[in-house]
């Protein structure tokens, strides 16, 4: 048997035209525009309430529908609902049982990886910073339903909340319900303060810490803090990774900082700002165009360890600026 448009209606594939016309009666009014809001995915509702009233309720047609499985090629529908009936077939029906599967099944939430970059002062010294961490939060309003309070989600009746239309022809097939586009659940009224998504997004501040001479890449890890989880899974985490800040003339190499640094051909020193402390002055000596000053231990600390890395300063003499 193929027919399913009867499921439409809910109503027995032998049923009368009278029983048919009472359940299409109760569907047309509880989809109204004047009880639900007046969507897309309402629009398509009733289109399809509408398509299999106008079947079932002529017998040729319904013999046609009982042979094809599809919707008679002499009613015609729009494109929008022509689109949500795909064809069926195995595939359809695979995505279905995978589906069913994950729905039953927890799902742990993504990692959120986020780049903190901090200047080469504060990984000298170390610092601290408040970030906002935004948390995707169960909605308090609808409770993760996405539905609003007075309208809890119904039960697809058509596919009987699998998400998936199946029939048998030589073989099994399926479709993704077009009642209630594959996800098992008919929202009418959707939750206004979540907007129908069951969650709702929260800034919570946290502080991190980044102690001096944190290497670069190092990675911070604050669990649970990611994507949430589904079905009681895991939430993710939260990865904050730390890297200097590009700097024109500034660069790193593991715990030493370099600089590079142009001065005109007349210059006698040259000074490179330096956090907690006088600048570092170098004496320039005649005639060099081009110079390498080394000041050792004043590097990025080593972690765990009394050790640091030296600053290195390449300067090099503009010699039209004579």
């Amino acid at each position: 048997m193929t027919a399913w448009l009867h499921r439409v209606l809910g109503v027995n594939q032998s049923d009368s035209r009278d029983v048919c016309r009472v359940a299409y009666a109760r569907l047309l009014k509880n989809f109204h525009p004047d009880l639900c809001p007046n969507t897309p995915t309402n629009q398509l509702r009733l289109e399809l309430i509408r398509t299999a009233f106008a079947v079932m309720s002529d017998p040729d047609l319904v013999r046609e529908h009982e042979r094809t499985g599809k919707i008679p090629r002499s009613i015609s529908v729009s494109d929008k609902l022509e689109t949500r009936l795909k064809k069926p077939g195995l595939g359809h029906l695979a995505r279905g049982f995978v589906k069913n599967f994950r729905r039953e099944n927890q799902r742990n939430g993504k990692d959120i990886v986020r780049i903190i970059y901090l200047d080469y002062e504060e990984l000298i010294d170390g610092s601290s910073r408040i970030v906002e961490l935004e948390r995707s939060e169960r909605c308090n309003d609808c409770n993760g339903s996405g539905s609003q309070k007075d309208s809890p989600p119904e039960r697809c009746h058509l596919c009987e909340g699998s998400g998936i239309l199946s029939y048998r022809k030589i073989v099994a097939v399926g479709l993704p319900c077009p009642f209630c586009d594959g996800n098992g659940a008919i929202i009418i009224f959707s939750c206004k303060n979540c907007d129908g998504s069951g969650t709702t997004d929260e800034l919570v501040p946290c502080r991190l810490t980044f102690p001096a001479g944190v290497e670069e890449d190092h990675r911070i890890l604050l669990k649970g803090e990611g994507e949430r989880g589904v079905q009681g899974g895991r939430h993710g985490d939260r990865v904050f990774v730390v890297r200097m800040r590009p700097q024109e003339g500034v660069e790193r190499s593991g715990q030493d900082i370099e600089f590079r640094v142009g001065v005109a051909g007349n210059a006698t020193s040259v000074t490179v700002p330096w956090p907690g402390a006088a600048p570092l002055r170098f004496e320039l000596p005649d005639g060099d165009s081009t110079m390498l000053f080394i000041s050792e231990g004043l590097g990025f600390p080593v972690p765990d360890s009394d050790q640091r890395g030296d600053v290195r300063v390449f300067v090099t003499r503009n010699k039209d600026q004579m």
